[in-house]
């Protein structure tokens, strides 16, 4: 409930959602429509009786989340080098890609990378949970498929909307062009 409060609140904060769920209390600071919401729908699934249903589709969505964590571990240690990190990652080794091995030296600090083996441990660790629970649960598998194409329907929807909304000249160019061809 914490944790998908606090997601919902981002996304209404990045506009995907309605805004009410980014909505804070006054007094606590907390997406208190967001608890409430998916405090109800948590409590709803709980009196329904189907937990192993309910468990079989978090295993889905949460495990393929992880692996993203794990990716995204490994990609901002690389993209964003210079960046303070008050943590650093133990246990990382450094690798040149073969195919930047034909550069000079003096740019070899800035071609390499870093690789936390703890992010692809978790990778491979939760890779291989997230199979189990496909391989074994049927309905977890047919249903967290639909809810992840959904979720990317409304990923590919929203990024669309973002993108014509960035650029207002496409819409008023493709008017101009269509003037001049008449």
């Amino acid at each position: 409930i914490i944790g998908s409060s606090r997601i919902s609140y981002a996304m209404s904060r990045d506009g995907v959602i309605p805004k009410a769920f980014g909505r804070l209390h006054k007094k606590r600071n907390t997406p208190f429509i967001s608890i409430i919401a998916f405090s109800s729908v948590s409590v709803a699934l709980a009196l329904s009786g189907e937990l192993s249903f309910v468990a079989e589709l978090y295993n889905f969505g949460a495990l393929i989340a992880y692996v993203i964590v794990g990716l995204s571990l490994i990609s901002l240690r690389n993209k964003e080098k210079a960046v303070f990190r008050p943590f650093k990652t133990p246990g990382s080794i450094s690798i040149r890609p073969f195919w930047k091995r034909n550069t000079n030296e003096a740019s070899a600090s800035y071609e390499r990378y870093t690789i936390p083996i703890i992010g692809v441990l978790t990778i491979i660790a939760d890779l291989a949970i997230w199979l189990l629970v496909v391989v074994l649960h049927p309905l977890g598998r047919i249903f967290g498929s639909i809810w992840m194409g959904f979720g990317l329907l409304l990923l590919f929807a929203y990024t669309r909307i973002q993108k014509t909304k960035q650029d207002p000249s496409s819409d008023s160019h493709s008017a101009e062009e269509r003037r001049s061809s008449e």
